[in-house]
């Protein structure tokens, strides 16, 4: 099975957060795959060019040396297109996080998010917050 993080759930990582780094290893060591989205890792890299994040740099490198990088392709955006305008009918978009939801579902992947309950409204989509409890 493919897991992709969203940008908060890739965050408390970095940042240390025992239970989400503990539900990663889990995860690996039962065979799964655990890949960053290329929308997370850009939004990830550019927060650390702050000041603030001095040290973070080297542990977001890690993070993406472990997990790799899953790439936002044309059947990715084209899944993306889609959720758009299936829920811009209902009248409830998700702006641009359905490039997120895009992106598991032309991967067949689990997306992991601390806003779980955001994307509920994506059909077909599976969801796991690694912060809950």
């Amino acid at each position: 099975m493919l897991y992709t993080l969203d940008t908060n759930a890739a965050s408390p990582i970095i940042n240390g957060n025992e239970r989400v780094s503990a539900r990663w290893r889990e995860v690996k060591s039962q065979g799964h795959t655990v890949q960053l989205n290329a929308i997370s890792f850009y939004q990830v890299r550019r927060r650390l060019e702050l000041p603030r994040f001095k040290r973070k740099p080297r542990l977001f490198e890690s993070l993406v040396g472990l997990t790799g990088i899953l790439l936002l392709d044309l059947p990715a955006l084209e899944r993306a297109a889609s959720v758009y305008q299936e829920l811009r009918k209902l009248g409830t978009p998700l702006e641009d996080a359905d490039i997120f939801a895009g992106i598991a579902l032309a991967n067949q992947a689990v997306l992991v998010t601390r806003n779980a309950a955001y994307f509920t409204r994506v059909l077909g989509l599976t969801l796991e917050d690694w912060e809950a409890k």
